[in-house]
C-alpha cells in the first residue's frame, strides 16, 4: 500500500499524464484491490490501516469492461467487474465499521 501512496495512486491523475481511460480504470481498479487487502489484513490482525479514507481521492473503478472503456461506451449490461465493485464498497463498509468498534 505504501508504493501507491508514493507514486500517488490514492488521488486522480493529473491532466497533464494524459492517460488513456482505460489505462486510469486499470490504476483504480489495482489501487482499490490494495485497499481491500490492506483493510481486510488490518481488521484481522488488529493492526492501524496504512492509510485512511479521508487520505483516499480517487474514486471507484467503472463498472465496464475493457472493451467498453477502449471504446468509451457502457451497455449497463452485467460486467466481469460487478463483484469486485461490490465487494469493495463492503470493504469500506467493513473499514467504517471496525473503526468505529
Amino acid at each position: 500500500m505504501r508504493m501507491f501512496i508514493e507514486q500517488n495512486l490514492h488521488k486522480p491523475p493529473l491532466i497533464s499524464q494524459n492517460i488513456s481511460l482505460l489505462q486510469e480504470q486499470l490504476q483504480r481498479r489495482v489501487f482499490w484491490e490494495s485497499y481491500m487487502i490492506d483493510r481486510y489484513s488490518s481488521i484481522t490482525l488488529d493492526r492501524p490501516f496504512a492509510v485512511t479514507d479521508k487520505a483516499i481521492q480517487i474514486g471507484s473503478p467503472a463498472n465496464a469492461n475493457d472493451d467498453e472503456l477502449e471504446s468509451a461506451e457502457g451497455s449497463g449490461a452485467f460486467t466481469d467487474l460487478n463483484s469486485f465493485c461490490a465487494v469493495s464498497s463492503l470493504t469500506a463498509v467493513a473499514a467504517v465499521t471496525a473503526r468505529t468498534t
